[in-house]
């Protein structure tokens, strides 16, 4: 039997190397939610505490012991192997796995999504109705609940959830309650609170090659109109291959839509509210947003904005930043701070800028999200409920079994240099050897959370703190330089399941999407805005208002 689950794994795991060898080498995703014990949500029991067993040294020939919770079956979707330059090394896969089946009593089998956007999203729609096992995948919970793809997992949670309650703090609000359904109970571990994790980074390098001074950032739209056009004529990049600005529909409208409207901009429902007749409607129709998109569309007639930047993928997006053609973006933090990594490390002259004081017309221009609603889930079909919960409290019951999944064995590529008053740690980051790839990508890590990366101080060992844990700690978080949405504090209780009984979100969704870069992109003129309106008749947008504005009023905080 023992015999026989390490052949399983090494025959699956080579299937799934292959596989990730043979697609395209496309990066999709985004964006995850995240201290102090309080009581657990409503539904179930009281949980008690989960197995734990800190990491020591890494197993070598020892076999690996019969699983105490089965083999689940794991969607790979937290990030770290889209992110990767290379497949993590089988070998190194195999002593992780043993470990994690000795000390979580959970056999971790992994299947690691296309790197393709449009390829995953097809992929794991088969793994959710077809017959193959896969026990847990990261996305957003209101999606697949109302379309009845998962599964409530408060009877698992009140057995082995103790700690995932407990790294969850008061301060991050309703994270659980984003997760739950209209039933009461909870569908998804979650890993994110509200956050502005979409923002404009400025290439400090960049700035003083293009003779701008860096302590002076832009505090209104047309200083960062300035900046870029500044760029554009210095062509820091040389031979004409500076990109002034490259951003993406998500990353344009989370950082500079909401200078020009009264509210934040809800990406979440898609929506704004109208305070003139007192509906909730598609965002498109919130009062000032023409103005902006009419902006934007200035910016790309003249070349600011990248050509391709509506048509490229995630991968492609982070090439360009990597090979510093790229003098600013908005975009995903990490789309930005991932490929310039290495460069950071090897010069401590890197940096990026955060304008974090930029405003637009009517106030701040950065959006931030309504609580996390995304989470881990468990597919309906799934009978490894228990398993799944249990390997995630695992995971969140100690920092060292969390980062040994996430980045590899201690020693490796990090290390725990000491404890930090507050119940925080300091980690050091250990980059391998001049010339290598790291050995593992995190490819059996799931159950990602915020609140963890809050628990840990991570340095270099020269003590620089890293360009993404930067941002985390300033600037991620802040609820004083963003504009919330209208729905703040209660979108994650609409009931989408009804609402898509009388509309479909997704054919909404695509074609304001579709439009809106047509704008931008001067294929459709502006003076058509009133008859894109009006085209939105055509996929339902009566009965969307009517629906959206119902649940609006229905959880509005009186």
């Amino acid at each position: 039997m023992k015999k026989n689950t390490r052949k399983l794994f090494r025959r699956s795991l080579l299937v799934a190397l292959i596989l990730a060898l043979m697609v395209p080498m496309f990066t999709a995703c985004k964006p995850a939610d995240g201290g102090q014990a309080t009581d657990p949500p409503t539904g179930g029991a009281q949980p008690t505490k989960a197995p734990t067993a800190a990491p020591t040294a890494a197993p070598t020939d020892a076999p690996p012991t019969e699983p105490k919770f089965g083999k689940i079956v794991i969607w790979s979707n937290e990030g770290g192997p889209w992110n990767a330059p290379v497949p993590s090394d089988p070998e190194y896969l195999e002593r992780l796995h043993d470990y994690i089946l000795e000390n979580a009593g959970v056999d971790v089998e992994v299947i690691l999504p296309p790197k393709d956007s449009d390829a995953a999203t097809q992929r794991l729609a088969i793994l959710l109705s077809g017959n193959e096992q896969m026990d847990a995948f990261k996305g957003n919970v209101n999606n697949y609940y109302a379309k009845g793809a998962i599964q409530p997992l408060d009877d698992a949670l009140a057995k082995y959830g103790q700690p995932c309650f407990e790294l969850w703090p008061e301060t991050y609000g309703g994270g659980w309650a984003g997760t739950k359904g209209t039933d009461g109970k909870i569908y998804g571990i979650p890993n994110l609170p509200s956050l502005a994790g979409a923002t404009i980074y400025l290439n400090k390098h960049m700035m003083e090659k293009s003779d701008l001074d860096t302590t002076k950032l832009p505090t209104s739209m047309e200083e960062l109109y300035t900046i870029l056009k500044t760029f554009q004529e210095k062509d820091p990049a040389g031979d004409g291959q500076t990109i002034p600005m490259l951003l993406d529909l998500y990353g344009m409208n989370m950082t500079m839509a909401a200078g020009y409207m009264d509210q934040g901009l809800d990406w979440n429902m898609k929506g704004c509210f109208d305070k003139t007749d007192q509906k909730y409607k598609p965002y498109v129709f919130a009062d000032g947003y023409k103005d902006f998109i009419t902006e934007m569309a200035k910016w790309y007639s003249e070349g600011l904005i990248y050509k391709e930047a509506f048509t490229i993928n995630r991968e492609r997006q982070m090439e360009l930043i990597g090979m510093n053609r790229v003098a600013a973006t908005a975009l995903w933090y990490t789309t930005v701070t991932t490929p310039l990594r290495d460069a950071w490390q090897a010069d401590d002259t890197v940096d990026l800028l955060v304008p974090a004081e930029l405003k637009g017309p009517t106030g701040y221009s950065k959006s931030i999200t309504d609580t996390g609603i995304e989470g881990w889930m468990v597919p309906k079909k799934s009978k490894m409920v228990d398993s799944v919960v249990a390997y995630i409290a695992w995971l969140q019951s100690d920092v060292r079994n969390y980062h040994t999944v996430h980045q590899g064995f201690e020693g490796d590529y990090w290390k725990l240099d000491e404890e930090l008053p507050g119940g925080k740690y300091a980690m050091v980051n250990i980059p391998p050897p001049e010339g290598q790839n790291k050995k593992y990508y995190g490819d059996f890590f799931i159950g990602g959370s915020f609140a963890m990366t809050q628990k840990i101080v991570s340095r270099q060992a020269d003590g620089r703190v890293m360009m993404d844990l930067q941002y985390i700690e300033k600037h991620i978080t802040d609820t004083v330089r963003t504009r919330q949405p209208a729905t703040m504090g209660f979108s994650f209780l609409f009931d989408l399941a009804k609402i898509e009984e009388s509309v479909s979100r997704t054919d909404m969704n695509t074609k304001i999407a579709s439009e809106l870069t047509k704008f931008v992109m001067g294929t459709r003129p502006l003076d058509e805005w009133d008859a894109f309106l009006e085209e939105l008749k055509e996929v339902g947008l009566d009965a969307w208002i009517e629906a959206f504005t119902e649940q609006y009023n229905t959880h509005k905080i009186k």
